[in-house]
């Protein structure tokens, strides 16, 4: 009978069931019940200074009145319309305009919930909450000091756009969590932002004409990481190798390298590989010491790069000038004889990169891809490289809504994966910055960019760990940054950052809880303490590469579960203690897995500090004291060399007696 009828009436089965996923789809998302959504038309400019975007545009019409209609979303006071249909969790928007040579943004109103939190948005370095944020979602340069004074103040003078701000990141991504367990993610390229700053609702804008919004609700934060991560591709398991030790970042040439390695071995440090990225030679500029960009070998510098561990390099996407090189054949010409370098009304785009320009390879052209592949793998078999750096990316020229700029950091970092899995998927590795939705799928490990050799929030130590806590609730489950930080600078008589010698050391002891334990010289490397500085810094460095050497067992199966489903190595509090309202805003401790809770020292000059122990029994790895918490704050001693860290009962009692035995 019920066949029947639907016959009568023209209306398939099909069209049916459409129409409840439909609805319930709709009735699903938080959509505010009036006008859920606003339209903006107009024209908008992106415009770039030292690798940062501002959006400059002209509004030409607001659409404000609203409503939900059946697959249609209509503005009363305009005529333009937004189709949507529904399958599954993803909702598919596509603009109507009346005007085509107008752009359009849309803005989703969501009702938010009396203490709800929110997080997400990629990597973010000063904030794990986004409550009472504006947030861009656009991958750029993070910037130096991001506030810092006076070193941004000097910064914007000599290079505008040099110091970012609070929300410019490497590696944003559309992704908005809910305390509540629900996550929105935008599928879609360009950009867009995110208000957290009012009290009963937060706005979604999107720049774009067709994209769609992936509505997950969960019943915990690790099923909801597992949807988020099935959207944005998941990474590979890491390589054993890179887990054996630390990877020591060394520069000079190979004189020199061998003679710093020398020093660092007689203190008994776990080795797991060598990181030349000058290997390619040097250029000084006012900024400080930079590499030349032409991915051939230094051969004047760098007669061998076989120093007895595995081989890591350095790689970007552009091609320089190479000064002073007579007997090294330029591939930056031979890139111009090919037409492979990004051209934008038949001009070289041309990059200031502070004391010189690059140009970017145009990766949009399939041979100018496939030309940069090969010489990557020419240079990585030929000097049988084990790991890089893929560096920059984010760069690429932002035109009407940035979607091709963000699909640029997605094939730079799809042409690095098939690199690894063209020549040997089990042992090759490379570290990113750059990021945005999906390429987490591409990528086999993150670093966290060019943080500031300070302690601070602003770009300092602190920030890095708020960088490893957020990373990994969009997908980058494998994360660290530079031991010590990168920017040392000195602009007399103004600003003179040193990294300092306490700064690497309490470096040292975040890092050696993370996914890769690795050292920078620095921006300036004469500035800058390094591990071999003296006596007490190698000892320190000894002891933390045997600390995260044996801690691979502990972290192998919590590495399989990041790679099978999304689940990142290091963790905020919350997602093992999500009925803990404490632990909701804590941006100082971390857990390694389950079992073990980090809560380094990230002020000068400390000796100890507060930890926050969640409901459970904990014990201190150094003093052997169990606590049995109800969920409370204690004091604990923290000196040099002794960082606080608990372990539950979980933890392997062997691995504890060993690692306390490390000295």
């Amino acid at each position: 009978m019920a066949f029947f009828i639907l016959s009568i009436f023209n209306i398939s089965m099909k069209s049916i069931i459409l129409l409840v996923l439909l609805s319930t789809s709709i009735q699903a998302l938080p959509l505010r019940e009036h006008n859920p959504v606003t339209l903006r038309l107009g024209k908008w400019v992106f415009r770039e200074n030292s690798g940062h975007y501002k959006k400059v545009r002209n509004i030409i019409k607001v659409c404000h009145d609203s409503v939900l209609k059946e697959d249609q979303i209509i503005f009363k006071d305009c005529p333009h319309k937004v189709s949507l249909k529904t399958i599954g969790h993803q909702t598919f928007f596509d603009v109507k305009l009346k005007d085509t040579s107008l752009q359009a943004n849309l803005t989703f109103h969501f009702n938010q919930q009396k203490d709800e939190i929110f997080y997400g948005a990629g990597t973010q370095y000063t904030h794990l909450s986004l409550n009472g944020k504006k947030i861009e979602f656009l991958s750029q340069e993070q910037g130096n000091g991001r506030g810092i004074q006076p070193l941004s103040f000097f910064q914007e003078l000599l290079l505008p756009g040099l110091s970012g701000s609070e929300q410019t990141t490497y590696a944003t991504s559309p992704i908005i969590l809910s305390s509540t367990y629900y996550a929105l993610i935008l599928d879609s390229d360009n950009y867009a932002t995110a208000s957290f700053d009012k009290t009963h609702h937060f706005d979604l804008t999107v720049y774009d004409k067709k994209f769609s919004l992936h509505y997950f609700k969960s019943r915990n934060w690790y099923y909801q990481l597992k949807n988020i991560s099935s959207v944005t591709g998941r990474m590979r398991v890491l390589p054993s190798w890179i887990q054996q030790g630390a990877i020591i970042g060394l520069m000079g040439g190979e004189k020199s390298v061998r003679k710093k390695l020398e020093l660092i071995k007689k203190s008994k440090t776990e080795i797991a590989g060598v990181w030349t990225q000058d290997w390619v030679g040097i250029r000084e500029t006012f900024l400080g010491t930079r590499l030349k960009w032409d991915w051939q070998k230094d051969e004047k510098s760098y007669p061998s790069l076989d120093f007895g561990y595995p081989t890591l390099t350095y790689f970007n996407p552009y091609m320089t000038e190479i000064p002073n090189s007579k007997n090294r054949v330029s591939q930056l010409k031979e890139a111009k004889e090919k037409h492979f370098l990004l051209k934008i009304d038949n001009k070289y785009v041309l990059s200031n990169q502070g004391g010189f320009h690059a140009y970017l390879i145009d990766l949009f052209n399939p041979k100018a891809y496939l030309w940069l592949k090969e010489k990557m793998k020419i240079a990585i078999r030929k000097h049988n490289v084990k790991g890089w750096m893929a560096d920059f990316s984010e760069n690429y020229p932002i035109t009407e809504f940035g979607g091709q700029h963000h699909r640029y950091i997605e094939k730079w970092i799809k042409l690095n994966y098939e690199i690894v899995e063209e020549i040997d998927p089990e042992n090759l590795t490379f570290f990113n910055r750059a990021s945005h939705l999906k390429v987490p799928g591409f990528s086999t490990l993150y670093w966290l960019g060019d943080q500031t050799s300070t302690w601070d929030k602003n770009d300092g130590l602190h920030s890095s760990l708020i960088g490893l806590l957020t990373s990994g609730l969009s997908g980058k489950v494998f994360n660290h940054s530079d031991i010590g930080g990168y920017v040392s600078l000195k602009i007399f008589p103004f600003v003179n950052i040193k990294r300092s010698k306490e700064l690497l050391l309490r470096w040292m002891e975040l890092n050696a809880f993370t996914a890769l334990f690795r050292t920078h010289p620095g921006l300036n490397p004469e500035l800058a303490v390094q591990v071999y500085h003296d006596k007490e810094t190698l000892q320190a460095f000894s002891k933390w590469s045997r600390v995260y050497k044996a801690l691979y067992e502990y972290k192998k199966p919590f590495i399989q579960l990041a790679s099978d489903f999304g689940w990142p190595l290091i963790r905020p509090l919350f997602l093992n203690y999500p009925q803990d309202k404490k632990v909701q805003l804590i941006d100082d401790q971390f857990l390694l897995g389950d079992h073990l809770m980090v809560a380094p020292i990230l002020k000068e000059k400390a000796t100890k500090r507060s930890v926050y122990l969640p409901k459970g029994y904990w014990t201190d790895l150094w003093t052997n004291r169990v606590y049995m918490s109800k969920g409370k704050y204690v004091e604990v001693s923290a000196p040099l060399g002794k960082p606080p860290v608990f372990v539950t009962p979980k933890f392997p009692k062997e691995l504890l007696n060993s690692i306390r035995s490390i000295r």
